[in-house]
């Protein structure tokens, strides 16, 4: 999985047009070379100048002269000035991250939705979210008669079908905006849940504290029990930092549950991490290390309320408010 150009153009552009929201593209240098790095990420007529006479050489060598002045030990920042001699889809290739593609296996689903009682178990996995899986899966049979399985991803909400596998220009997005994106399109967005805009950063970013209202808001917690009997498409799960009492200070990350093993969430903060699909074991390694005192709770969204449109009251929540005057 790797940025498309125009993402890539649009962040290096950023530094100077949006300076504020800007995260910079810092490449790890094995050697302090600019002529290996002009070789390794040089656009084709730069390479054919390379090899051309001395009088075709010196711009190249004015370029390197350039480089080895912004060369740290180990790092080298990318900045509009570089757009006149980097090849972007060279630079795409460097920056692109590995992650899982599952695929959900059609025998199963075509044998269940035949099956009334089978079909109840789909449709309570699925939740409120049943009808339009279902319809994307009869779409994408539709053009794939002799398909076995559908990728996890054509089985998104549209609104994040659309963020699967891209990169933002601008420092932002992070883990909890994306999980609660993953429910409802316009959540880091409204005012009632992203109260405040985080210094230095987009708007789409949702502080631990800004996160946690929205779980009180719209979500239940899940007991153990309930935990043990599976979870379901769209459950939430929150790591945190179980050393201390749990707070929104404790939250770590967050993911959104798809099924099986896949998980969908934004492994941080960053322009440079993508929005992807990941599995629990490799969630665990990471998280543990840096959090030794890891541990996990799982929400589920609260069905939205008859009429007036408000949410259930979150019983579990309401239990362990306390009130101070």
């Amino acid at each position: 999985m790797k940025p498309d150009i125009k993402t890539i153009h649009a962040r290096i552009e950023a530094t100077n047009r949006q300076p504020k929201f800007a995260d910079p593209i810092s490449l790890k240098i094995l050697r302090n070379n600019p002529m290996a790095l002009l070789r390794q990420l040089g656009g084709e007529s730069l390479l054919q100048s390379m090899n051309g006479t001395n009088e075709e050489k010196d711009p190249i060598q004015k370029i390197s002269e350039q480089i080895a002045k912004r060369l740290g030990e180990d790092k080298f920042i990318v900045t509009p000035q570089d757009l006149d001699w980097m090849d972007l889809e060279k630079l795409a290739n460097v920056l692109q991250s590995k992650t899982a593609l599952p695929e959900l296996a059609l025998g199963d689903w075509t044998k269940a939705i035949n099956d009334p009682e089978k079909a109840k178990t789909f449709e309570n996995y699925f939740q409120g979210d049943f009808q339009r899986v279902r319809s994307a899966i009869n779409a994408f049979t539709q053009q794939h008669h002799d398909a076995e399985t559908i990728p996890f991803q054509e089985l998104l909400p549209n609104n994040v079908k659309a963020l699967y596998g891209k990169y933002s220009h601008l420092r932002g997005r992070n883990c909890f905006g994306t999980a609660l994106e993953f429910a409802t399109p316009r959540n880091t967005l409204d005012k009632l849940i992203n109260i405040e805009t985080e210094e230095g950063h987009y708007r789409t970013m949702i502080n631990s504290d800004e996160f946690a209202r929205a779980l009180w808001l719209g979500y239940n917690e899940l007991t153990t029990e309930e935990i043990l009997m599976g979870l379901n498409w769209g459950d939430v799960v929150v790591f945190y930092d179980a050393s201390g009492s749990y707070s929104w200070q404790s939250l770590r990350h967050a993911v959104v549950h798809l099924g099986g093993d896949i998980y969908f969430h934004k492994q941080s903060k960053s322009a440079a991490s993508p929005i992807e699909l990941v599995q629990w074991d490799s969630l665990v390694s990471l998280w543990s290390r840096i959090t030794p005192a890891l541990d996990y709770k799982v929400y589920r969204r609260l069905p939205l309320g008859t009429g007036s449109g408000s949410f259930q009251k979150p019983t579990r929540a309401v239990e362990k408010l306390t009130w101070t005057r």
